[in-house]
């Protein structure tokens, strides 16, 4: 058997030889050409930082920049929150709070938020881990902050590449919308598209209804108000059959309507027996703008008599606000 092999070699050593002779040099061409794609990608991920960093040297060299870029690097302010000293300005906390969630210290990101949004959003520092840190911090960032309106801030986010070695284009930018407050320790944040919570207290009565627009809890993208429904009659009253969307609206400075989320109405809510004050939230899906004004809660077609739907007086409120 062994003899057979040797002589199949011996009358088949020239093309045995090219064979091996053509693994050899596939194989070094395969190494030789990922060699180059790991040098390119590195080059162009020191291209990138180095564009990062020259755009944040021309914005702090410019005084009309709006732009701060922050890298994943160490960020210190010598008035920081931990010494009790008032932060400087705006974007500076907003600086600070995203370089605590970079370096993982969540115990010190979560003091910097304020007791609104606490309230709203995060009440404990285990649900401000598990909602927010966990959800946009699984791996390190780069950011970009933006003025947008007044004390709100646009912030772009985008993968540290030089940490994770991953160039992945526009698939990894995101976005995050932070307001700041001032409170009686010093700036505080909204943040998570949370602009706040505005307090209204404006009332009006019809027909022995009377609603009371107690607050609205305002996002970026729409706007919550929680009312108070007071049925000083002695049937049972619905404000709204849930059928058109008009009945039940908001309008701004400009006369510019937002209807009311029908679908997201708990109709429980709006059902109020005869000396019953009910609480109730509506939704109106609104773009922020800080002079986009709303100035009037309308509930149109509130039925007066919901056991006897078709034969029922109606009557219309309209809040100034």
């Amino acid at each position: 058997m062994i003899h057979k092999i040797l002589v199949y070699f011996h009358e088949n050593r020239y093309r045995i030889l090219m064979i091996i002779a053509g693994i050899v040099i596939f194989l070094l061409l395969i190494h030789g050409l990922n060699a180059i794609v790991i040098n390119n990608n590195k080059k162009l991920a020191e291209n990138m930082a180095n564009s990062y960093k020259d755009n944040n040297i021309n914005n702090s060299s410019s005084n009309s920049s709006s732009t701060t870029i922050i890298e994943n690097t160490s960020f210190s302010i010598s008035n920081s929150t931990s010494s009790g000293k008032q932060l400087q300005s705006e974007q500076e906390i907003i600086e600070q709070f995203l370089t605590y969630c970079n370096e993982n210290q969540i115990e010190k990101a979560y003091k910097l938020l304020s007791e609104d949004c606490k309230e709203e959003l995060y009440s404990t520092i285990s649900k401000f881990r598990e909602n927010y840190y966990n959800v946009k911090f699984q791996e390190k960032l780069n950011f970009e902050v933006n003025t947008w309106d007044e004390n709100t801030y646009k912030i772009n986010m985008t993968q540290d590449i030089l940490s994770t070695g991953k160039v992945s284009g526009d698939s990894t930018k995101r976005q995050e919308y932070i307001t700041v407050v001032k409170e009686s320790e010093g700036y505080k944040l909204n943040i998570n598209n949370y602009i706040g919570k505005v307090n209204i207290n404006r009332e009006s009565e019809s027909e022995n209804v009377k609603v009371t627009v107690k607050y609205k809890k305002v996002y970026k993208d729409y706007e919550e108000y929680t009312i108070l429904v007071n049925n000083k009659s002695t049937n049972n009253v619905l404000l709204n059959e849930l059928k058109d969307l008009k009945t039940i609206c908001i309008v701004n400075n400009k006369g510019i309507k937002n209807n009311a989320a029908m679908s997201e109405i708990i109709q429980s809510q709006i059902y109020v027996k005869p000396g019953e004050i009910k609480e109730a939230n509506i939704k109106f899906y609104k773009n922020y703008k800080s002079n986009n004004i709303v100035k009037s809660f309308k509930l149109d077609n509130i039925i007066l008599n919901c056991d006897n739907i078709e034969n029922s007086k109606k009557t219309n409120i309209d809040i100034d606000l």
